[in-house]
């Protein structure tokens, strides 16, 4: 590995320079620009077809449950539109949200995968936002939150993506912590036609087949069909290093040096879980006001031992089968959704929804300190969801609107595996992973809506709650308020007000009352931000937001398993610039996010989140968080065939993961198990993370498009720029190890026919 310790001093010592050199050059303003949903759930063009202006005009139904003009949005949203999609040579999900989203951040966990936040709210399990398709949730309620669909390198069913950034519990239900992420899909409305899609990785291996297909089959009925599936390889440990912050004796009597890439064998990067295809299918059909669709997933991956699995594991070991040599998390999920709107006058409209959800679930633990079989130790289960709502929306004027909703939602857990070979449910690793997992079920009711008031031409509010009751929680109320303020055609000021609720996990809110420790307490958090958007001219649009947020703070605490851990203040600065011309494209954020407050729920107690309560540890930043992100976005259209396009994500450090781990080793000499040593001045984690990203795309005849991309390219610099550190562990120094991705390329077709 190439230490350019040199570099790195500058970069950690330029980061807040080159921003500030970037702001100037740009302005400071939105990654919202994008797409809208109109009334029938369709969208009209691209992006990169239609004015700034256009835009903003057009209505949305994300983050709000009645219709409104972009511009009127009582929300911070980002859009991220298919050919945005095409265009970064995002390999997943996951990678797209880090390349558009401002002030979103991915960290590695070496037991429950990689982990997203946003604004600083993070954590060691995904349970603190919602992912949807369609509107419908598709988190897994267990135990672990948002885990399908960010792995897939299928992207091609994706019409857009509304990511609402911020809390939106009162929209849609207890979870909306940090953000709420919407995968609109294609219908025959949207696409008409064949497209096949290839594409392949080098480096980081993989290979990918997608096909769709829309057709009308009359004038008031359309069909869209979907496949895709894709062989993920990932990288290996040579151009994907693994580092931890201490040394010792690891696997296969192997000596790991600290700041050194690992020798030991290990998984390759985001390899798929147990080496199966990865798999997406998705159909729907549209008639006048009905729309059903069913949507199938299959996907995962494998893990990185944390440094106390590394070292404490058996000297020598190797398991009988490749796939329980690493940690490995997999999943399928089966979704079905069925809608009508009845139009029951000029100005009142009701929506009915019924649908299913089935989430099935794995988790292999390597067999380090669990000695259950001779080849490791994994669980497994399902859960079932049915789901029915009804929305009425009225509009008796054209300055008021209505909608209020109602929601059942029955739920199973505890159900046996149906695609995963362990014998029994069993419970995750925050409980008692040891024993079977019963089967219960629980009902949740619901009851919403929201009302929106146009007081002049430069004012309108915003009013809105939602509340929540389910078998094994307390009854919660989610208020949200908003006030816009538009003096002038350019100027937007937002003033908004929201409350977001989230439950402890379904398993852990049963366990409390069964064990007749009374209902879980909810994490709360009140939210308060500012937001300005202006019109600067026809190409540009600026826009900043200020947020602050307090919150009763849920994470895993030892002895206490997954609990509210303490009352947290934290606030931030979002600065965004869009610029669109006939051949450029620039998108720019930067954000500044900082911990206020750390107030204990229980003196000493020990949790992730900060070190700012330990002696030893201090310091007031977040332990799972840069404080400053810069993310730039450019796309160049040379000529009618040919683009360019390149793309950069910097994390400026990680103060917080440093403070942690000081605290950590403070405490690890009374930790048993084999002793790691840690030399003075090991700083090569927490310095800047930065990913670059380029592509060129040509299209030698219509409906025939090639794209050539190249993925983290300063690693053929130094591979420490490409690193991602992990969630740090009580009882394991995690936050000193990193996995860096590997420098690669791709190259991808797609026929349009």
């Amino acid at each position: 590995m190439n230490h350019s310790s040199f570099l790195t001093r500058r970069f950690k010592s330029g980061g807040l320079i080159l921003t500030v050199l970037v702001i100037a050059g740009l302005g400071f303003s939105p990654c919202f620009a994008g797409p809208a949903q109109n009334g029938n759930n369709s969208v009209d063009g691209s992006l990169f077809e239609l004015s700034l202006e256009e835009l903003m005009e057009m209505s949305v139904t994300s983050g709000t449950l009645t219709e409104t003009p972009r511009r009127y949005t009582p929300s911070a949203i980002t859009v991220i539109d298919q050919k945005m999609i095409q265009e970064s040579g995002a390999r997943r999900l996951d990678d797209l949200l880090e390349i558009y989203v401002p002030n979103f951040q991915l960290i590695r966990h070496n037991f429950l995968g990689t982990h997203a936040g946003l604004r600083g709210l993070i954590d060691d399990t995904d349970g603190k936002w919602l992912l949807l398709v369609n509107g419908r949730i598709l988190n897994q309620r267990t135990s672990n939150g948002v885990l399908s669909e960010r792995d897939l390198v299928m992207l091609d069913d994706i019409h857009h993506i509304d990511v609402v950034r911020g809390p939106g519990s009162a929209m849609y239900g207890t979870g909306a912590i940090s953000m709420v992420v919407n995968i609109i899909t294609e219908t025959a409305n949207t696409f008409q036609g064949s497209k096949l899609t290839t594409k392949v990785g080098f480096i980081e291996e993989f290979y990918s087949v997608e096909y769709k297909h829309g057709t009308m089959l009359d004038d008031e009925t359309g069909l869209l069909l979907y496949a895709g599936v894709t062989d993920y390889r990932g990288a290996d440990k040579e151009h994907a290093p693994m580092v931890y912050g201490g040394n010792f004796i690891g696997r296969e009597d192997k000596a790991v040096e600290q700041g050194e890439p690992a020798e030991f064998s290990m998984n390759r990067d985001r390899e798929a879980h147990r080496n199966l295809p990865k798999l997406k299918f998705h159909g729907e059909l549209t008639k006048e006001n009905f729309n059903f669709w069913v949507r199938y997933t299959r996907g995962g991956d494998q893990h990185e031992f944390s440094q106390f699995m590394a070292a404490n594991a058996p000297h020598g070991f190797i398991a009988d089968s490749d796939e329980f040599t690493q940690r490995s998390i997999g999943y399928q999920q089966l979704t079905a959704y069925t809608s009508y709107q009845q139009q029951v006058s000029d100005t009142l409209d009701i929506d009915y929804v019924f649908s299913y959800d089935l989430f099935d679930y794995e988790n292999i633990i390597h067999n380090t300190f669990r000695q259950e079989s001779s080849n490791g130790w994994q669980y497994s289960f399902r859960e079932d969801e049915y789901l029915f709502r009804i929305l009425s929306k009225w509009k008796p004027n054209e300055n008021h609107s209505v909608a209020v909703g109602i929601e059942r939602s029955w739920e199973e857990f505890g159900l046996k595996s149906i695609g995963y070979p362990d014998k029994a449910p069993r419970s995750p690793v925050f409980t008692n992973f040891s024993k079977p997992m019963p089967r219960w079920s629980t009902i949740t009711d619901s009851l919403f809506g929201e009302y929106q008031w146009i007081h002049s031409d430069q004012w309108r509010t915003f009013w809105g709650i939602r509340i929540d009751k389910s078998s094994y929680t307390d009854k919660t109320r989610s208020p949200r308020a908003a006030a816009i303020y538009t003096p002038n055609e350019k100027d937007t000021y937002k003033f908004m007000y929201s409350r977001s609720i989230r439950q402890s996990f379904a398993e852990r809110s049963r366990e409390a009352v069964q064990d007749n420790a009374g209902r879980t307490k909810p994490e709360i958090l009140d939210s308060y931000e500012f937001r300005f958007e202006r019109q600067h001219t026809k190409n540009l649009q600026l826009a900043a937001s200020v947020f602050y947020n307090q919150i009763e703070i849920a994470s895993f605490a030892t002895g206490f398993g997954y609990a509210i851990v303490g009352d947290m203040d934290i606030w931030g600065i979002e600065l965004e610039a869009l610029y669109s011309s006939d051949r450029w494209r620039w998108q720019f954020s930067h954000s500044y996010t900082k911990m206020k407050k750390f107030e204990e729920a229980i003196p000493g107690i020990e949790q992730l989140l900060t070190a700012e309560p330990f002696a030893d540890g201090g310091g007031d930043d977040l332990a799972l968080w840069s404080n400053h992100i810069t993310k730039l976005y450019a796309r160049y259209t040379i000529d009618p065939k040919w683009s360019a396009d390149c793309s950069m994500v910097a994390y400026w450090g990680f103060p917080g993961a440093e403070d942690m781990t000081k605290h950590i080793e403070a405490e690890w000499d009374a930790r048993p198990g084999k002793e790691i040593a840690r030399d003075p001045g090991y700083d090569d984690a927490w310095g800047p993370s930065i990913f670059l990203n380029a592509g060129v795309g040509y299209k030698p005849k219509d409906g025939l498009e090639i794209r050539i991309d190249a993925y983290n390219l300063l690693g053929w610099i130094d591979d420490e720029f490409n690193k991602r550190i992990f969630v740090g562990s009580i009882g394991g120094a995690n936050a000193s190890d990193y996995r860096s991705h590997a420098p690669a390329f791709g190259i991808s077709m797609r026929y349009t026919f």
